[in-house]
């Protein structure tokens, strides 16, 4: 037994529409934001993965963007910058609970979906909107960056540090992050070490 596009559809809408009384707008279908302050949103995804069975589950990636940064990321890497996508950190909501491991809920098809899916939302609201909340500035988002070890991908990271550190002034640090990166890369010719070197020589330059 699969799991149906209108079985996955009406899980989607539970959620959305009790994520919108917690005060979280839909963007995509998987996408949710909601306003921190002034330069900080708070970040949701919904990854689902589909089982036999008529078995879906949903990982709710928890994360926060801060507008400022993406933008001087988006700079230096000589890109358009998005309304809300990406997350400038993220991670399973399950590492922000007291078991700090990965949590996905499932939702059997034919089954009733209301209960998990509170449960699902409740556990957003309690553990992820906190984790936006603390870091909803420039210096404590650079913090987490530095001692991020899951979620945001590493080399994602990367640009996010050396940014945050130059829009805090803290420019010596920032080059020196990048120095130390360059020369991990080594000698490397794989897209992802050209677009740091581009990355890095523009951070230099300004």
């Amino acid at each position: 037994m699969t799991v149906s596009k209108d079985f996955v559809s009406h899980v989607f809408a539970l959620a959305a529409e009790q994520l919108a009384r917690a005060g979280f707008q839909k963007r995509k279908a998987d996408i949710y934001t909601s306003t921190v302050n002034e330069e900080v949103i708070g970040w949701l995804g919904l990854n689902k993965a589909l089982y036999r069975g008529g078995v879906l589950q949903i990982n709710p990636v928890v994360g926060v963007r801060h507008q400022k940064l993406e933008s001087r990321v988006a700079e230096l890497l000589g890109q358009k910058p998005h309304q809300y996508i990406p997350a400038s950190i993220s991670t399973n909501v399950g590492y922000l609970m007291p078991e700090q491991k990965y949590v996905a809920w499932s939702f059997q098809e034919d089954a009733n979906c209301d209960a998990p899916v509170a449960e699902m939302v409740a556990a957003i609201g309690r553990f992820g909107r906190p984790f936006m909340e603390q870091n909803a500035t420039l210096a404590t988002l650079h913090n987490a960056l530095l001692n991020s070890k899951r979620g945001t991908p590493p080399d994602q990271l990367d640009y996010r540090i050396a940014a945050a550190a130059d829009l805090l002034r803290k420019h010596t640090e920032a080059k020196a992050f990048v120095d130390a990166k360059l020369r991990e890369i080594g000698s490397r010719n794989d897209e992802a070490a050209e677009w740091f070197r581009k990355f890095a020589t523009k951070l230099r330059q300004r």
